[in-house]
Formats: C-alpha cells, sequence, structure tokens
C-alpha cells in the first residue's frame, strides 16, 4: 500500500510539472505572437482540463480500479459524451480549430482582415478585435461586430488589408 502511495504522489507531482511546464511554454508562445491573456489563460485551462484527465486515469490504474469495477458508470459517461459530441460536433471542431489557430494563425488581434467566400466573390473586412476558444470577433468599417466560428478560417480565404 506504501509503494502505491508513493507512486500516486510521484504522479500528481509529475502531472504538477508538466503543467506547468506547458502553461510557462503556452504563456511565452503567446507573449511572442502577441495574443491577448484572456486566450492564453483558455487555453493553458484546455491543456490543464487534458492533463487532468490523463493524471486521474493513472491514478485510478494505480488503485486497481478496472472496467470491471465501474463498468455501469464508465458506459453511462462513455454514452452521454458519444452523444454530446455527435450533436455538438461543431464545438469540439471549434476547440480543435482554435488551438491550432493559436499556434499557426498568422494573425493577431487589431489587424485588418478581408474574409472571401470559397469564390471570391463576396468578402466580409474588418479590424481582428478577438480571438476565442470558439469564435473571432471582426468590428467592421461600419462598427457592427461579426463573430465568426474558428473553423470558418480554414474554410475561407483570408487575407491582410492592404493599408493595414
Amino acid at each position: 500500500m506504501l509503494m502505491k502511495l508513493l507512486v500516486i504522489l510521484a504522479v500528481l507531482i509529475v502531472g504538477l510539472r508538466i503543467n506547468a511546464l506547458i502553461a510557462t511554454w503556452i504563456e511565452r508562445l503567446g507573449n511572442a505572437k502577441e495574443v491577448g491573456t484572456s486566450r492564453i489563460f483558455q487555453l493553458q485551462k484546455t491543456f490543464q482540463f487534458f492533463i487532468f484527465c490523463i493524471v486521474t486515469v493513472v491514478v485510478a490504474a494505480t488503485l486497481g480500479v478496472g472496467y470491471s469495477d465501474v463498468d455501469i458508470f464508465v458506459s453511462s459517461v462513455f454514452a452521454v459524451i458519444g452523444v454530446a459530441l455527435f450533436a455538438q460536433w461543431s464545438i469540439l471542431s471549434n476547440l480543435t480549430a482554435s488551438v491550432i489557430i493559436f499556434f499557426f494563425f498568422p494573425y493577431k488581434v487589431g489587424d485588418e482582415i478581408i474574409i472571401w467566400d470559397k469564390d471570391r466573390e463576396k468578402s466580409v473586412g474588418g479590424v481582428l478585435r478577438e480571438i476565442t476558444l470558439f469564435h473571432l470577433i471582426l468590428e467592421m468599417d461600419d462598427g457592427d461586430k461579426l463573430t465568426m466560428p474558428t473553423t470558418m478560417v480554414f474554410q475561407n480565404l483570408i487575407a491582410m488589408k492592404k493599408d493595414a
């Protein structure tokens, strides 16, 4: 039993350390790319959740908790998650797109961008005001605000305005 407690303690310490390293890395990368602090915080919390899930699974395995012990609970949770992901697939897609945008999006808050449709027949332009986990917010020239799902970044052409 003492050995299990030591392993659990080690897993918790390693999990906390990995969380701190990833949070620091995301903050440095975000500051280098001039990303807003709220966006950095959101991404840190997303990774923190995944690390928590991994640590929880490892601790449960160390304690000897198996699926056979909690099979009804686990299958119920997976059923609910499966239905939620199927029904709200766009939420998961937007979250994934947001993480990709954080690391690879060449534009930052304050840039003036133009969003074209696929055929380059229609466009919407404005100043990029905010990038959240699920959408981008543009302030158009007339002062109106446009909210665009993050997945649309990968489905449309986006260009910088020449005079920006």
